[in-house]
């Protein structure tokens, strides 16, 4: 994840895990992430309003920002995609989760009775992963 460069991010990356949720429509961004790309509150112009996210526990408010996003899998597994995300505080929620343009770059996939979670580039891949029922 980084901050967009013509936004006024600086280049930084950090690698970090983000789940995929498919109910999940603005990714999570943690105020450690900001300090560790460098952040800075008025020279990035990819902050937005205050928008209103429902948890488990509730209701939470949180900054929106635009951050850019690749997808790794030890190297690039798709392009840098813009990617709107909500500021939280780390402990009020403990786990990133995606927004929802992961899902304009993979396909996602399931099996009855299986736990596993497949993802490939193109649907053909994800139908040659799925199991023989």
């Amino acid at each position: 994840m980084r901050l967009i460069l013509a936004l006024g991010g600086n280049g930084t990356v950090i690698n970090v895990t983000i789940l995929n949720d498919t109910g999940s429509t603005i990714q999570t961004v943690f105020r450690n992430d900001l300090i560790a790309m460098g952040a800075h509150l008025v020279q990035y112009h990819g902050y937005g309003h205050i928008v209103q996210i429902g948890t488990a526990n509730g209701n939470v408010n949180g900054r929106s920002i635009w951050v850019e996003t690749r997808i790794m899998n030890g190297t690039g597994a798709s392009d840098w995609f813009f990617e709107l995300g909500v500021i939280m505080p780390q402990g009020q929620i403990s786990t990133r989760l995606t927004g929802s343009q992961i899902r304009n770059h993979f396909y996602f996939a399931t099996a009855p009775g299986n736990q596993h979670l497949y993802i490939a580039e193109k649907k053909n891949g994800i139908v040659a992963q799925l199991p023989a029922i």
